[in-house]
Formats: C-alpha cells, structure tokens, sequence
C-alpha cells in the first residue's frame, strides 16, 4: 500500500470512529421532543395567514361586522403595500369584494355582518388581480357569505 492510501484509509477510519463515538464522550445528543398530546394537535388546527376561518369567525361573536374581524384577526390584511411617492394622488388601495361583488374600499366591510360570513380571504396583489382585475394592485379581502359566492 502506498503512503497516500495509508494516509486517506486513516483518516477514513478516524471519521467513522468520531462519528460512531457514544453520547457523552465528544459527541451531543439532542434532547427529545417533548410529545405532544393528540387532542392538542387537533383541537389547535395551523392558522392561514390569508384566511379568517369560519371557526375563527364563530370564536369571536363580539366582532359585528367583516371589517372588525379583520382588524382584529388579521390587521396586517388593512395595511396598503407597495411604495408611494410624494405628489402621487393615486396611491393604490385595497379593495373589498363580498363573494365576487366589488364592494370598494375596505371601509365598506363594515356593511357586512359577521353572521353572514362563512369565510373571509387575502388575496395579494397578483391573485387579486387575476381574479378580479388588473385595478386590484394593493390586494384584495373577499367575504365569502354563508349563501356562497
């Protein structure tokens, strides 16, 4: 055996023997993960941050109307993306649609009473857009009622 293949066999065999050493000796071992009960994983399902669910909205009864679902669960959704710049009348607003009917602004989800309301959605801008129309450059909230839409 040459001295190179000695050398790369060596330190083949140093690599193994690090990485096969016992917990304690050199080496970490993460600690396990606590389990979870099963109940809690299904009783607290993952939130959608472009959705206010149903169950979100059934949770929270106090809240009259879309626009206080909204603002309560998901305020992120009322605020105008995108740059604006001084001297820029038209600087882009979020518009609000009840099933596929263009309502206006977001102001106009004070309208809608939150009994009516089966789900409500984000889209972004380029969803909004596609769905709606090329004037929906600042996103979009859809109430999506109880009678469907």
């Amino acid at each position: 055996m040459t001295h190179v293949t000695r050398l790369l066999l060596a330190g083949a065999l140093l690599a193994t023997a690090a990485c096969a050493a016992p917990a304690g000796e050199g080496t970490t071992t993460p600690a396990p993960a606590a389990a979870e009960p099963t109940a809690a994983r299904q009783t607290t399902p993952r939130r959608n941050p472009d959705l206010i669910s149903e169950e979100e909205i059934r949770a929270r009864p106090e809240l009259r109307n879309a626009y206080d679902l909204v603002q309560s669960l998901r305020p992120q959704w009322l605020r105008t993306r995108g740059t604006s710049t001084a001297g820029y009348a038209n600087v882009p607003t979020i518009q609000a649609y009840l099933d596929s009917q263009r309502l206006g602004n977001a102001s106009q989800l004070r309208n809608v009473e939150s009994t009516a309301i089966k789900e409500i959605r984000y889209l972004d801008s380029m969803a909004a857009s596609s769905r709606f129309g090329s004037d929906n450059t600042a996103g979009a909230i859809q109430v999506v009622s109880n009678r469907g839409g």
